[in-house]
């Protein structure tokens, strides 16, 4: 299924709704199931589609694999054109996409494609890159949906972005090996890592990792699709800058496969519902890639719209903010960085 949280205008004012996505349209899991559940004569049906089919997303995974099998039904309720005088089918054009997890439980970052990680061949990369599929934790709370414009935080020079594939977990796991490991993922989704690479060559040499060069903002859209539509073994994927094609890429150099990147996420500290895991950058898809580390001056442009697209879950768009807001200039890029 292909899941979205959605915003729509009612007479008491804006709501936020968990939809499946059908075609041209969206479909409101909660009141479809409700609907449903009263149709068969049962007793709250409201208060038992809330329980069963929770209008937010995280409620919604935490309650699979009930919630999935309800709204199943719910979709072919609403299908047929049964669910009486509630609105409980959309126009796309009607709601406006939220990111489809806007609450994460945590945010892991790994970095799994050997292209990316050594730049095109100008870096080496330590063994320990290759023993273990490494990550470091980001922020959850500054996740955007899709279509949504990026502030430009004050003082940084040299802005990028990451098209990164998100996975969702459904349940939780402990030590998992990897021959369980893809049953605890509930779907996937497109993740756009924004960055700013002047910071960023400053923290990363202090050994703690990046911090105020990646926390600022993630964008992530705009469906959340359940890995049984989706080929897992080879994404493939498209940047668009401004119209013009900057790249495509595939997930052949995707060092370990998702059930060691699960598996590997299990151990010690375990995984629950609702945390996300990112792959990291497909190669040739960030701005830096594109140019050197020794370049000085801005990678993207204030006012520049980016679109990162992955076979079987959609288009993320989001919009540079025209405006750059006064602050202390960063430190321009040194020669030598990372990503």
């Amino acid at each position: 299924m292909r899941f979205v949280t959605f915003e729509v205008h009612t007479p008491l004012g804006s709501a936020q709704r968990l939809g499946c996505v059908r075609g041209s349209s969206v479909i409101d899991l909660n009141l479809a199931y409700r609907s449903l559940l009263a149709a068969r004569g049962v007793v709250r049906a409201a208060a038992v589609a809330d329980a069963v089919v929770p209008p937010d997303m995280l409620a919604f995974i935490e309650t699979a694999p009930v919630s999935l099998d309800a709204a199943a039904e719910a979709v072919a309720h609403a299908e047929t054109g049964s669910a009486g005088d509630g609105r409980v089918v959309w126009g796309t054009s009607e709601v406006r996409l939220l990111a489809p997890l806007p609450n994460p439980r945590s945010l892991r970052e790994f970095g799994q494609f050997v292209g990316h990680a050594t730049q095109g061949g100008r870096k080496q990369l330590a063994d320990t890159w290759y023993e273990a599929p490494h990550y470091w934790k980001g922020n959850p709370s500054t996740i955007v949906g899709p279509d949504e414009t990026i502030a430009w935080p004050a003082g940084v020079e040299r802005l990028d972005f990451e098209l990164e594939i998100a996975c969702v977990i459904g349940r939780a796991g402990l030590d998992l090996d990897e021959s369980e490991a893809l049953d605890r993922v509930f779907g996937f989704t497109i993740f756009n890592d924004i960055c700013a690479r002047d910071l960023q060559v400053r923290e990363l040499p202090t050994g703690k990792g990046p911090s105020k060069s990646h926390d600022f903002c993630s964008a992530m859209g705009p469906m959340l699709v359940t890995p049984d539509e989706l080929d897992l073994e080879r994404f493939t994927g498209r940047v668009v800058v401004n119209g013009e094609e900057w790249a495509q890429a595939t997930t052949d150099d995707m060092y370990f496969g998702w059930p060691t990147v699960v598996a590997h996420a299990s151990r010690y500290d375990g995984i629950v519902p609702g945390d996300v895991l990112v792959s990291g950058t497909l190669t040739g898809c960030s701005a830096i890639e594109h140019y050197d580390w020794a370049t000085s001056g801005p990678l993207l442009q204030p006012g520049d719209v980016i679109e990162l697209e992955l076979d079987g879950l959609g288009v993320l768009r989001s919009t540079i903010a025209a405006d750059v807001p006064r602050g202390e200039p960063a430190v321009a890029a040194a020669a030598q960085g990372e990503v």
